[in-house]
């Protein structure tokens, strides 16, 4: 395992693929991460009930939110991505439609907490949980 701890290449990758679907995308993705950090100050309760995520502290929730972006982005369905954020309506639930939209992407919150790694059995169908376990134990 090459590990490297402050791997800005990766995000610049996602940043420039982001940019490929013009700069609208980029904004909306700045424009809902401000807005998201705001409302958990304000009441992270209620950005809990949004992304059904009752169970998440605020750093997993934020590793959560940002790989909602890069996921899909280096996944291949960053045209997709950019194409539902230039058509969301800014104007109401905006998070609510984000997370609606990350579910149906199967981008879901279950294994970004800690607490995922607290589950004993593993399913085989699902690597998630020994991924985490891998990088955890590697980097941390």
């Amino acid at each position: 395992v090459n590990a490297v701890l402050n791997f800005t290449d990766f995000d610049d990758q996602v940043r420039r693929s982001v940019r490929k679907s013009g700069a609208i995308c980029e904004e909306r993705i700045q424009n809902l991460l401000t807005e998201v950090k705001k409302m958990w100050e304000k009441d992270p309760n209620t950005v809990k009930n949004i992304f059904k995520a009752p169970y998440m502290e605020c750093d997993d929730f934020m590793f959560y939110y940002a790989d909602i972006f890069v996921e899909l982005v280096q996944y291949g369905q960053r045209t997709d991505l950019c194409a539902f954020l230039a058509r969301i309506d800014m104007s109401k639930d905006k998070q609510a439609q984000l997370a609606n939209y990350a579910m149906q992407h199967g981008v879901v919150p279950t294994s970004y907490s800690f607490e995922f790694l607290r589950v004993v059995h593993s399913d085989p169908l699902n690597s998630d949980r020994q991924w985490t376990y891998q990088y955890c134990s590697s980097l941390g």
